[in-house]
């Protein structure tokens, strides 16, 4: 989920993303350093040093690339083995078309990625007139300094994450001042008046204020002002070693680490109001964007890539069907033998993508 970041006490508030989230992010959808801590602490005390790479093992005998990694419900995000030592974390797009009607493209995203992953995707974007997009952001940020804003965006975990592994911001990359954009999210304080509004019935059993508070948190993390969060991503960017696990775990799970510190595992309102809530959300808009006298010819829908499911699903309902099959686009690449990751590690890391 895209977010606008924090500036100060009184300026814009970093969101959820995902994914992160990945990406939002179901595990794509979450961010990654939401759920990296615990690995990240005891790898840092084994991993002080760059091991030796090792030689990769001899390709499958049933050739390649092939698919070995996709998570249940998301048919639009994937692990490919491209060749015997290089991994790839990918994304898909997809077309849907109905008669009298503009086509609709499904552009899914990760919000941290290669800077030529980027790329091909806003070449898609440019090929519609009109493209909505996700971006959480605070109400008071809609006319923020943008300089403020890109040196709030560097000292986000986004940000810091990024840079530790050599990998770009998606909202750096893409150029949102094109005229066919169009933010289609929520904002931060609709996110949080819905479930305060849900707190002051009582009838919930407390899962709305459980994921008002996860919220908070999960805020706190992303805008950078979390020592704890900020002192582990210090780390990764000073280990070669935690910088080369991480990105396996990316590219096989498409968020680094285990659940153990994630708020969504233990907040499913929090998960629904990222997801389904915010998917309610761009459908509406797409609606009134059908209903608009001004026809368009081709729609998009750009959002986190573990959102798309569900949206595919809406759309199919409005009376859509594909016009063409899942376009796949690179994210993240991993190449963990020459980095020297032992292959029971790379055996056990791609497992956990698979069980994905």
């Amino acid at each position: 989920m895209s977010t606008t970041p924090a500036t100060s006490a009184a300026a814009p508030r970093e969101t959820p993303a995902g994914p992160v989230p990945a990406a939002g992010l179901p595990g794509r959808l979450v961010p990654p350093w939401q759920r990296i801590i615990p690995g990240v602490l005891c790898l840092a005390l084994a991993c002080c040093s760059v091991p030796a790479p090792a030689p990769p093992p001899a390709a499958p005998a049933g050739g390649l690339p092939r698919v070995i990694g996709h998570p249940p419900a998301d048919r639009y995000t994937r692990t490919l083995q491209i060749g015997a030592d290089e991994f790839a974390l990918q994304t898909g797009s997809r077309l849907f078309r109905r008669a009298g009607g503009p086509d609709v493209d499904l552009v899914g995203a990760v919000h941290i990625a290669e800077p030529r992953y980027y790329h091909h995707i806003q070449r898609r974007l440019d090929r519609a007139d009109l493209v909505l997009y996700e971006k959480v952001i605070d109400e008071g940020a809609r006319h923020h300094d943008p300089a403020v804003v890109a040196k709030a965006q560097e000292r986000s975990a986004y940000g810091r994450l990024a840079s530790s592994l050599g990998l770009a911001m998606q909202i750096s990359c893409i150029d949102y001042s094109r005229p066919h954009f169009r933010r289609s999210d929520m904002t931060i304080q609709e996110m949080f008046a819905m479930l305060e509004r849900e707190m002051a019935t009582g009838r919930d059993d407390g899962a709305a204020a459980n994921a008002h508070a996860s919220m908070r948190r999960l805020e706190r993390m992303l805008g950078g002002r979390s020592p704890g969060m900020n002192s582990v991503l210090w780390m990764v960017g000073n280990s070669r070693s935690l910088q080369s696990r991480l990105r396996l775990d990316l590219v096989a799970l498409g968020v680094p680490g285990g659940e153990a510190d994630n708020p969504l595992r233990h907040s499913p309102r929090l998960r629904q109001l990222i997801e389904d809530n915010r998917n309610e959300h761009v459908i509406r808009d797409l609606q009134g964007v059908l209903r608009e006298p001004e026809p368009h010819r081709r729609i998009a829908v750009f959002y986190g890539s573990a959102h798309l499911a569900d949206l595919e699903t809406r759309l199919r309902g409005m009376g859509y069907r594909p016009a063409a099959p899942i376009e796949w686009h690179t994210a993240v690449t991993s190449r963990p033998h020459a980095e020297g990751i032992p292959r029971r590690e790379v055996i056990a890391t791609l497992r956990l993508g698979d069980a994905r």
